[in-house]
């Protein structure tokens, strides 16, 4: 069970067809043609949260360098988001308010929270 969530920092239950969150239920992006998922839950790595485009919208609270890659810490409605995007992409400083997305095909589905 554990073995799910390693590597994953951005961990979601679903409820009524969407994102639990402290705020409530937080509707699902599902790309057309696509179903929602029947998992317990989701989870996406830093890499594959999208910047820059998408339903979601947050705020940049940190940002550091990793060699070839820039690491996002964003304040938003679903609660804290980990984000890890190429370090050519054009950079977002702290306090910058930008969209964002969390793919339903590039996440991980749980079998179960904890």
């Amino acid at each position: 069970f554990v073995a799910d969530f390693v590597g994953f920092e951005n961990i979601f239950a679903l409820e009524g067809g969407g994102l639990k969150t402290d705020n409530g239920s937080v509707p699902l992006s599902v790309a057309p043609g696509l179903e929602a998922p029947k998992a317990a839950g989701l989870a996406w790595r830093p890499r594959m949260v999208t910047l820059g485009t998408g339903p979601f919208r947050g705020t940049v609270r940190g940002t550091s360098f990793a060699g070839h890659s820039r690491e996002y810490l964003l304040d938003s409605a679903l609660g804290p988001i980990k984000a890890e995007v190429d370090a050519s992409e054009p950079v977002h400083v702290s306090g910058s308010d930008l969209s964002f997305d969390l793919p339903v095909h590039k996440a991980a589905q749980l079998s179960r929270i904890a």
